[in-house]
């Protein structure tokens, strides 16, 4: 009869979720800004990211296709596990994670004051440097410092209670991180 009707209709079909199959590099050993490589499926230009319940900033954000996607994080020295959700601007997101076994760099004396030092009385000696950590310990010309002998000013400054012998010499100093890392330092007695 030839007669024929018109109409539309409109789909609402969601694009499947994004999934994570991998991340690499993994484990992370580094506390250096480092690009991570995130394979999986259904990931959307203009994604975001969080590791570790952090927001990655935009431009650590990088989408190569849908099924590969980077970002770039610095993480804290440690070990453990570090989470990591991919969401696509759609608001689905995948979730994954990495470890990470990552040691602070290790520590550096730059200087100690005073230098000379000139008494044998017990004389706060000052530190300066990087890579302190709390919980440190000390050696000087061998000896350990007891703990009240350590002050942890910051991780560029720590403080230790010395007495020294009579003389003129050289006395080295070894600062020792929790985590086994140490620095190696000296200053010159006289007196």
């Amino acid at each position: 009869d030839g007669q024929h009707a018109n109409g539309s209709f409109q789909v609402n079909a969601a694009a499947p979720a994004p999934t994570i199959s991998s991340i690499t590099p993994n484990p992370l050993t580094t506390t250096a800004a480092t690009q991570m490589t995130v394979n999986g499926t259904g990931f959307q230009s203009g994604f975001s990211a969080t590791v570790s319940g952090y927001a990655i900033a935009s431009v650590g954000l990088q989408f190569v296709s849908s099924t590969q996607v980077k970002v770039t994080v610095t993480m804290a020295s440690g070990n453990y596990s570090a989470p990591v959700v991919i969401t696509n601007p759609d608001g689905q997101h995948a979730n994954g994670s990495f470890q990470v076994n990552a040691l602070a760099p290790a520590p550096t004396i730059s200087s100690i004051t005073p230098n000379p030092l000139t008494t044998t009385a017990a004389t706060w000696m000052t530190v300066n440097g990087t890579g302190f950590q709390s919980g440190f310990s000390a050696t000087v010309s061998g000896y350990s410092i007891a703990s009240t002998g350590l002050q942890f000013v910051s991780s560029t400054q720590v403080k230790i209670n010395v007495s020294m012998s009579h003389g003129s010499y050289s006395a080295p100093v070894v600062i020792t991180n929790p985590d086994g890392q140490h620095a190696n330092g000296s200053f010159q007695v006289s007196n």
